[in-house]
């Protein structure tokens, strides 16, 4: 039994809400200052999912309650989002971690909410709008490719495209959603066959030109799926034409020949790949490294959602500092590039098993549409071998960081139901709990719209600042960063490897202001204590400033978490001359021209202080 989503002229109200949520996430992005993709995706999720529901449930107010499925998803998912909601309370940065939870909490219960009271009808038209977009966002990504890309980007990935995601890799993984449903709607619908060829043939060609080896690894995951689908539902006909030795003969023959060719193309290409990616690979593996060492610290709650990148410099470190581990770089992250490491290392092994534990749910249902109902509808082989694409990619890399990804993949998996009664539930939802719900939901999008406008605008600010600051105008730079300094945004953008406060901090700086400077330093370290960068800076201040004790904590922090961080190694030299520590500043030389080889001001250096020991 399927319910609509209200009735009369406030039907097409709601379904236009939900096609603008699920189609123009995709499409929007931003360019103001480094990152292109999330606040406008985000902003659109956290406002207008809780606007959707608080519609729905207004003009369902004089009933004072709705009918909902309860899928059986929900139970293992709720309690994923009751321990990352705990998990804000361990975590370094509350701020941020609550952010963080708001936006999972909207993604599953708003998916959940959107799936409960939809039918297959209306799914089917919303697919329908997502292949369009997707199929247009592939033709630009295209163009990106030929470097006929008619927007300016701040990023350039060398031919590979971006889309309009702002990014070659989590573009692919975006992708692996319209392929699917298209692979679909080939083999399982008869109708705009041509059209739906000419669609796959464009995002085939895009997904191809990212380039992106974990995507690519997801897809082989989903075509498999996909053709044992296939396969299970011609098996007589299979078996029919096995009958023939003949054919039987030849197909093995094939068969065996393919695997060779397979094999061989594998292996050449395999190492060629390799050299390519052997850089992003290193880094991969450092990443998945820290993060087992952060969820060994803290197994059962972990170390707070949405906080991975404020830990992520200090385990690196101790990976860095091992001689074994000399060759390898600092590292800036904000994600561990596996999706299944992020969920432990933020919210804790019991949180992983219960998001697994609705994968459990999800596929098992999945085999019963397919293997036992034999249900050939294209929508629900797109859900099915799209969502094993993602969970396969996402073994190499993160999906949690890409808005429209990770709303897509909750819908859908929640969508699943919608194709059997089996094991479903009906709750009427009223009276208290009607108005409780009403009243979150209120409160989640008064919230939002305030957050995400403090946001928005400060990345304007920023901008504007940063030029500023580039031309050596600090007053008007410094103007605008008190302006975003007062908006006190929460979090402008998780790629900065620094916050608002740094940036003003070395405003400051410029013009003599020292302890202002300082004042700032601090506040960004509050925020991200394990930032070199920040670390370093800081103590170049203190050092200026004559606080040399303080100083050379600062910058040894900054060479523990970043071992090959050169300008840090200066001034933490410079801090010990300063003190006529000259074996202290021999012993740092040391271990720089060690870890980098040596260069001219190490050298001079070097023999400088050779000298004064020699005269001492």
């Amino acid at each position: 039994m399927d319910y609509k989503v209200t009735h009369g002229k406030y039907d097409l109200l709601l379904k236009l809400i939900i096609l603008f949520i699920f189609v123009v996430s995709v499409i929007s992005f931003w360019q103001p200052f480094f990152d292109p993709f999330g606040p406008v995706q985000l902003m659109i999720i956290r406002i207008f999912i809780p606007l959707f529901i608080i519609l729905y449930l207004f003009l369902n107010l004089e009933k004072n309650q709705i009918l909902l499925k309860i899928n059986p998803l929900l139970y293992p998912l709720i309690g994923y989002l009751i321990i990352s909601f705990i998990s804000i309370f361990i975590a370094l940065d509350k701020e941020i971690a609550f952010k963080y939870f708001i936006e999972l909490f909207l993604f599953i219960v708003g998916s959940y909410f959107i799936s409960s009271i939809l039918d297959k009808k209306f799914l089917n038209k919303l697919i329908i709008f997502i292949l369009f977009i997707h199929v247009t966002i592939s033709f630009y990504g295209i163009l990106q490719h030929f470097n006929l890309d008619f927007f300016k980007w701040n990023t350039n990935f060398a031919g590979r495209p971006m889309g309009t995601i702002g990014n070659p890799d989590f573009f692919a993984g975006q992708l692996l959603f319209p392929i699917f449903f298209l692979f679909s709607y080939l083999f399982f619908n008869k109708k705009n066959l041509i059209l739906i060829i000419i669609s796959l043939f464009i995002t085939l060609l895009a997904f191809l030109y990212t380039k992106v080896i974990g995507a690519f690894i997801g897809f082989i995951s989903g075509i498999t799926i996909f053709f044992i689908i296939i396969l299970f539902y011609n098996i007589n006909k299979l078996k029919d034409l096995l009958k023939n030795k003949f054919i039987l003969i030849v197909s093995i023959l094939l068969i065996f020949i393919l695997l060779i060719l397979l094999f061989k193309t594998i292996e050449n290409k395999s190492k060629s790949i390799y050299i390519e990616k052997k850089r992003s690979i290193i880094h991969r593996l450092l990443m998945w490294k820290a993060s087992l060492l952060m969820i060994y610290d803290s197994p059962w709650l972990g170390k707070g959602i949405g906080n991975y990148r404020l830990y992520y410099p200090l385990y690196q470190a101790k990976l860095l500092n091992d001689p074994k581990n000399k060759d390898y770089d600092y590292v800036v992250t904000w994600m561990p590039h596996q999706n299944f490491l992020l969920i432990a290392v933020e919210t804790g092994i019991f949180s992983l098993l219960l998001f697994l534990s609705a994968l459990i749910l999800f596929y098992m249902q999945s085999w019963k549409i397919i293997f036992k109902k034999r249900l050939k509808d294209p929508a629900v082989i797109g859900i099915i071998t799209s969502i094993t694409a993602i969970l396969s990619a996402s073994f190499f890399n993160t999906f949690y960081n890409i808005p429209s990804t990770t709303l897509y993949f909750f819908l859908f998996l929640f969508f699943i139901y919608k194709y059997t009664e089996d094991f479903v539930r009906y709750y009427t939802l009223k009276n208290i709990i009607y108005y409780v719900i009403l009243l979150v939901f209120v409160f989640l999008f008064v919230f939002n719209l305030i957050m995400d406008s403090k946001t928005m605008l400060s990345n304007i600010y920023l901008k504007h600042a940063n030029r500023y600051a580039k031309n050596k105008d600090y007053e008007k730079a410094i103007g605008y960063y008190e302006k975003i300094i007062n908006l006190n945004p929460v979090e402008l953008c998780p790629q900065m490897d620094v916050a608002h406060y740094y940036f003003a901090a070395e405003a400051y700086r410029e013009i003599g202001n020292f302890e202002k400077a300082k004042d700032y330093y601090n506040k960004d370290l509050r925020i991200n204590p394990y930032c070199p960068e920040v670390n370093n800076m800081l103590g170049a201040l203190l050092g200026q400033m004559g606080d040399i004790d303080e100083a050379i904590k600062k910058l040894e922090q900054a060479i523990y978490i970043a071992p090959h961080y050169e300008a840090a190694y200066i001034n933490l030299a410079t801090a010990y001359f300063i003190k006529k520590d000259y074996n202290s500043v021999k012993k740092i030389i040391d271990k720089y021209i060690e870890l980098n080889g040596e260069n001219k001001i190490f050298k001079d250096m070097k023999n400088q202080i050779e000298q004064k020991l020699k005269n001492k």
